[in-house]
């Protein structure tokens, strides 16, 4: 019998710690107008590790309203023990809703919920936390503040990473004064990697008032890097340069002509307002990887303006002529306006009938942004929708249907990419291939074998080499050299243009495949 009771006995220890945790629902023991303070009663069977469930929803299933407080403390053995925790930085007279979850080696137990409510307070506050800016890897967040008149010392930070229990990076913001809606915008580029999730909350401080408020939060996703799809150097040529195939036709032509630094290195648009032929006086491409929908895409290109009068320089345009169904870009002599159709914002730009400009147009999924020669110039929030742009016929010199737009213009180096361009690939675009010295600037003729390579590649030329240069497809220089034989196991896999300069100044590029 004895041994029958320790056996029993035994038996009990082992069911008791083989099995999850016991936790009852919380209850409110004490609030301030920044925190609560609550109890709850955990059996451990074990050791329990115990996090707080904290909501402005009773349902739990929007993930930017749930905070979880992770490994708030540690509880032990097989019996009943009532512990209290304190929940901070609570947004002032607001009803919470609270769970505690205690997790040991068997399994993990959540409570139901529990309302508490913190006290109320008339002074410093979030009204908002927006995300209203996202490039590949940087985001302009928003942020309104209410901040009491004679309040001097409220400091504000904002957190953000890729979820929500450890958010790793955080950064102050400045400028903050008083009144009911102060906005500051706070551009995050710390870590920041394409096409990547990102969780971000502010939190609030007002060390005189004992003030810490804490968002709820927001969630903001980077689009893809920028990807060159297609790149027309029009060097005499309507193809495209890159591995996907495309063409522009016209029935009518488009001429080649000089773009100031080489003859036959672009082509002359003149399309006009009245030419019921402009379907196929215009040239049109077929390009099938266009990003439609609602994507993120980069479009640049040189151009100089023949005319810029009344009216429209339809400059490209792709889609349909549906609300925001299309994608491109026209001026005239006032105003640079990008259209979706239904859904047109513009700009007022500089251009004149002489000079060549850099023009780049990237949507980012949320709005347009402009630059000229490399700079930034403007920012557009589309206001009725998002775009859905539709077709992959890419048309220069007219819009989208089929007899309306006008064209007096030439057009060099278009390039159209999947993903945004940041600020400094469109500045090394413009520098170092879009510059008014033409890629190709010559009669040069040379080969570049063996092509593909995964080492070495050598030059055949008549002359003696000045220069080799190698460039990314988004510009950038990876490798300079002055020799006919030259080492790229260096260079990641891919496709890069070679440009070649020889002792009399004769320049010309080909591409690269590197594997």
């Amino acid at each position: 019998m004895k041994r029958l009771l320790q056996l029993l006995f035994l038996l009990s220890v082992f069911t008791s710690f083989a099995q999850a945790p016991l936790v009852s629902n919380p209850t409110q023991v004490s609030s301030t107008i920044k925190s609560i303070t609550l109890s709850t009663s955990i059996t451990a069977y074990g050791t329990a590790n115990v996090s707080l469930l904290v909501s402005t929803s009773p349902f739990f299933t929007d993930p930017l309203t749930i905070r979880e407080i992770p490994s708030v403390g540690n509880v032990n053995g097989s019996t009943a023990v009532t512990v209290s925790y304190m929940i901070e930085c609570l947004k002032p007279q607001t009803t919470f809703y609270v769970k505690v979850k205690a997790t040991n080696a068997n399994g993990t137990t959540t409570s139901g919920y529990t309302t508490m409510t913190t006290n109320s307070y008339a002074g410093v506050g979030v009204n908002s936390l927006q995300a209203l800016d996202v490039d590949s890897n940087s985001a302009l967040i928003r942020a309104s503040l209410f901040v009491p008149s004679g309040v001097t010392d409220a400091t504000a930070q904002i957190y953000y990473g890729t979820n929500q229990t450890n958010l790793n990076f955080a950064v102050s913001l400045s400028g903050i004064t008083t009144g009911t809606n102060i906005v500051i915008d706070q551009l995050l580029t710390n870590g920041l990697s394409p096409n990547t999730t990102y969780f971000a909350y502010l939190e609030l401080n007002h060390s005189s008032g004992s003030v810490c408020y804490r968002s709820e939060f927001i969630r903001f996703t980077t689009p893809p890097a920028a990807s060159l799809l297609y790149h027309f150097p029009f060097n005499n040529s309507y193809s495209s340069v890159t591995s996907n195939p495309g063409t522009f036709f016209s029935m009518q032509g488009a001429p080649f002509v000089s773009n100031q630094s080489a003859a036959a290195s672009a082509i002359r648009v003149a399309v006009g307002d009245n030419d019921t032929s402009r379907a196929t006086s215009a040239p049109t491409a077929n390009l099938p990887l266009l990003p439609v929908g609602g994507a993120a895409r980069s479009v640049v290109y040189r151009v100089k303006f023949n005319t810029l009068g009344s009216s429209s320089n339809f400059v490209f345009s792709y889609g349909t002529g549906s609300a925001n169904q299309a994608f491109g870009v026209n001026n005239t002599a006032l105003t640079s306006t990008f259209y979706a159709w239904s859904n047109d914002i513009s700009y007022n730009p500089s251009f004149n009938t002489t000079n060549w400009y850099t023009i780049t147009v990237v949507y980012n999924g949320a709005n347009i942004k402009h630059y000229v020669n490399g700079v930034f110039v403007q920012r557009n929030y589309l206001s009725n929708s998002v775009l859905n742009t539709t077709g992959t016929n890419f048309n220069i010199g007219k819009s989208p249907t089929t007899n309306f737009g006008y064209g007096n213009f030439d057009i060099d180096d278009l390039r159209i990419y999947s993903g945004v361009l940041t600020p400094s690939e469109i500045s090394s675009l413009h520098n170092n291939l879009l510059s008014s010295t033409d890629f190709n600037n010559g009669n040069l003729n040379f080969k570049l074998y063996p092509n593909p390579t995964n080492d070495i590649i050598n030059l055949e030329l008549n002359n003696e080499v000045k220069n080799v240069e190698i460039y990314s497809l988004q510009g950038q220089k990876v490798l300079a050299s002055t020799e006919k034989q030259i080492n790229v196991s260096n260079l990641a896999n891919g496709i890069y243009m070679v440009r070649v300069e020889d002792e009399n100044g004769a320049v010309a590029t080909q591409k690269l495949i590197k594997r």
